[in-house]
C-alpha cells in the first residue's frame, strides 16, 4: 500500500510534463490522479488536495463517525438480544435517508469540464455549471481548488451534518442506557425512535416519513436541547447514573 501511495504522489508531482499532450489532456490526467485517491482510498484521502472544500470535509467526517457508530450499534444488538437476530429498527432504517453520496466520481468530473485553460502554475478548468475550478501545482504538488461560491453551496448541508452529529449522540447514549440499566429490547427500540423520529420529520416532513409518526412524541427542540448537555461520553455516563440513582 505504501509502494502505491509513494507511486501515485510522484505522478501528481510530474504529470502534465509531457509535451506530446494538449492542455486538455494534461489538466485531465492531473485530475484522474487526484480524484482517483479519492475513489479508491476515501474522501479524506484526498482532503490534502482539494482546497476550498472544506463544508464538504467536514460533513464527510461527520458521516465517517456516524458509521462507525451506526456498525457498533448494530453489533450491540446482535451480542445484547441474540434471541431476536432479525430484529430491525423501522426509524432506524428510514433514517438513513441521513446518509449523502459525497464521494467524487472521476468520470462525471472529468465530463463535467467544458473548456481548460493553460494558465501560470496550472490550468483554469470552466465547469458545464458557468464556473471555474482551479487546478494549480505548488511546490511540486497538485491541487483543486474549488471556487468560493461552491464551498457556499455546500454550506447548504449543514442542518444534514448537524443531524447526523444528532443521530450519533442519541445512539452512543442510548446504548449506554441499555447497557447500565439492563434494558430491553423494546424499550431500547422506544428510546431511540422517540428521539429519532422528530429529526426526521422536521427534515423531510411528515408526508415523506410517514412511518416514524407513531414514535413522534417528542419535539424537535426537545430533543437537541437534551443531546445538547452533552460534551462527551462521560457526560452521558454520569447524567445516566445520576437520573437513574445508580451511584
Amino acid at each position: 500500500m505504501k509502494k502505491w501511495i509513494f507511486a501515485t504522489l510522484l505522478v501528481l508531482s510530474s504529470a502534465s510534463n509531457a509535451s506530446d499532450t494538449t492542455p486538455r489532456e494534461s489538466a485531465i490526467h492531473v485530475v484522474k490522479q487526484i480524484i482517483g485517491i479519492c475513489e479508491q482510498q476515501g474522501m479524506l484521502a484526498c482532503e490534502p488536495y482539494i482546497k476550498g472544500g472544506e463544508p464538504m470535509f467536514r460533513l464527510v467526517r461527520v458521516f465517517d463517525a456516524l458509521e462507525k457508530t451506526e456498525a457498533g450499534f448494530k453489533r450491540y444488538l446482535k451480542q445484547h438480544y441474540p434471541d431476536n437476530p432479525s430484529f430491525t429498527f423501522y426509524v432506524l432504517d428510514v433514517s438513513l435517508n441521513l446518509k449523502l453520496n459525497t464521494g467524487f466520481k472521476t468520470e462525471q468530473f472529468v465530463q463535467n469540464i467544458s473548456k481548460v485553460t493553460p494558465v501560470e502554475s496550472g490550468y483554469d478548468l470552466l465547469m458545464k455549471r458557468g464556473h471555474t475550478v482551479a487546478l494549480r501545482k505548488q511546490a511540486d504538488q497538485w491541487h483543486i481548488h474549488f471556487p468560493a461560491s461552491q464551498s457556499g453551496d455546500l454550506s447548504k448541508l449543514e442542518p444534514l451534518r448537524l443531524a447526523a452529529m444528532l443521530k450519533r449522540s442519541i445512539l452512543v447514549y442510548r446504548m449506554l442506557e441499555a447497557d447500565m440499566l439492563k434494558l430491553e429490547r423494546s424499550e431500547l427500540e422506544k428510546n431511540v425512535s422517540e428521539d429519532i423520529a422528530p429529526i426526521l420529520v422536521a427534515m423531510f416532513g411528515k408526508d415523506k416519513v410517514p412511518s416514524v409518526v407513531k414514535w413522534l412524541v417528542k419535539d424537535t427542540n426537545e430533543v437537541i436541547a437534551f443531546y445538547r448537555q452533552f460534551k462527551t461520553v462521560n457526560d452521558m455516563k454520569i447524567h445516566i447514573r445520576k437520573t437513574h440513582n445508580l451511584d
